[in-house]
């Protein structure tokens, strides 16, 4: 039987593992090389609040992400709060500068009737 020969030339293309959206590393499975831990009980660490090092078992606690909440809500609330009396203050500056503006009016509307009195009496 003879065997057929293909004349067309194929250049194949490396494979390669890494982190990202390249065409090169798309079909890999990152997942398992992101998780990998060459020792066991070896843990992945995560950066925490305050600097502090902790690992995936200790950011699944439940208790810890009930703080987190927590502290996440009042630091909410004071932004809140503070934006709240913010723009009261800003409505009370406002309500000063309209009165302000209203007075300057009434001011040029009676300099005006005046300087009128003063040229009909001459």
């Amino acid at each position: 039987m003879a065997i057929k020969q293909d004349n067309t030339y194929f250049t194949p293309v490396k494979k390669r593992t890494s982190i990202g959206n390249s065409s090169r590393s798309k079909p890999k499975n990152k997942s398992k090389r992101l998780n990998f831990k060459k020792y066991n009980r070896q843990g992945k660490w995560v950066v925490a609040r305050n600097g502090e090092r902790m690992t995936k078992e200790t950011t699944n606690d439940s208790s810890y992400q009930i703080q987190l909440l927590n502290e996440i809500n009042k630091k909410v609330s004071s932004q809140r709060n503070e934006a709240h009396n913010r723009i009261a203050q800003l409505e009370i500056i406002i309500e000063s500068n309209k009165r302000e503006i209203q007075a300057l009016k009434a001011e040029l509307e009676g300099n005006k009737l005046f300087k009128e009195n003063n040229k009909k009496d001459k």
